[in-house]
């Protein structure tokens, strides 16, 4: 890894000095259903997935730090879209006539108090559309400077450094919660003549010829392994709400209102999320 950074700072000099790095939620553990932000204690388990996306993140802060880079990290919380996400979920576990495809989804998450497992999550979209904005305004700040127009210890200062943000939606939510809105999404869905039973017992007919029989049942569990094990938190997107999202551009600015234009969600939660991912892969759910 340190040969990529060192690559990376070999890169920067050459081309500009703006990095970006693509971490994750994961990174904060487990914090009992509770509200995390961009300072909240890291909690990720020792030897986890989510403490080597921090020691990753680390390294790429050192470079701000050392090289006077600026330097993005990116924590997104579940990101799903048109190949991967509840609808998919949900198909599966309908298919089958049981719960497969939720329980294979992932580990058991904690509970909190209230007695719900919270989890976050973004679309593909509004993770592309974030990390645009920052770059953007990075690239922006840096037109401000080199004309000479502010050449303020704010806007310099914003032109290296550090900074994290979480790129998540605006409301976290049960897991079972969003699978359980996403199979009232595809039941509602006329599928151009085919009802589900009968797509239910096509899927289970072809899963019963892909597996050999184990006594008197087919063995038609799913063989994808597990998806590793989250904490149940709640992740805050005030900062990309406050910095990256929104128009606060000065009209007169023409430099400023350039490069960065109105921007919002596209997707603010999982329900218009899950509405996009069904228009725009409706069709593939009858291939699965």
């Amino acid at each position: 890894f340190f040969r990529t950074t060192d690559n990376f700072g070999k890169f920067s000099r050459r081309h500009g000095s703006w990095i970006g790095y693509v971490s994750t939620t994961s990174v904060y553990g487990d914090h009992g259903g509770g509200w995390v932000d961009e300072d909240a204690r890291i909690l990720a388990p020792k030897g986890s997935s989510g403490e080597r996306y921090y020691n990753v993140e680390r390294s790429y802060l050192s470079l701000a730090d050392e090289a006077n880079f600026c330097v993005r990290i990116f924590r997104c919380a579940g990101i799903y879209g048109p190949h991967a996400s509840a609808l998919h979920v949900a198909w599966k576990s309908m298919m089958c006539g049981d719960d497969e495809g939720e329980k294979h989804e992932s580990m058991p998450l904690p509970i909190d108090a209230t007695g719900k497992k919270f989890t976050s999550r973004i679309h593909v979209d509004d993770v592309a559309q974030c990390i645009l904005a920052s770059m953007l305004k990075w690239r922006r700040e840096k037109l401000l400077l080199d004309s000479g127009m502010n050449e303020s210890l704010g806007v310099i200062k914003a032109m290296s450094g550090g900074r994290i943000y979480n790129i998540a939606d605006d409301e976290p939510a049960p897991r079972d919660e969003v699978v359980s809105y996403a199979q009232k999404v595809l039941k509602r869905e006329k599928w151009e003549g085919l009802s589900l039973e009968k797509a239910a017992r096509n899927y289970a007919k072809v899963r019963r010829s892909q597996f050999p029989r184990h006594g008197s049942s087919a063995a038609i569990t799913s063989k994808r392994p597990r998806r590793r094990a989250v904490g149940s938190k709640r992740v805050s997107n005030d900062r990309i709400s406050a910095e990256l999202l929104g128009n606060n551009a000065d009209k007169n600015d023409e430099i400023k209102n350039h490069w960065e234009k109105e921007v919002r969600l596209l997707y603010p939660t999982y329900r218009e999320g899950l509405e996009q991912v069904l228009e725009k892969s409706a069709l593939d759910f009858l291939e699965m």
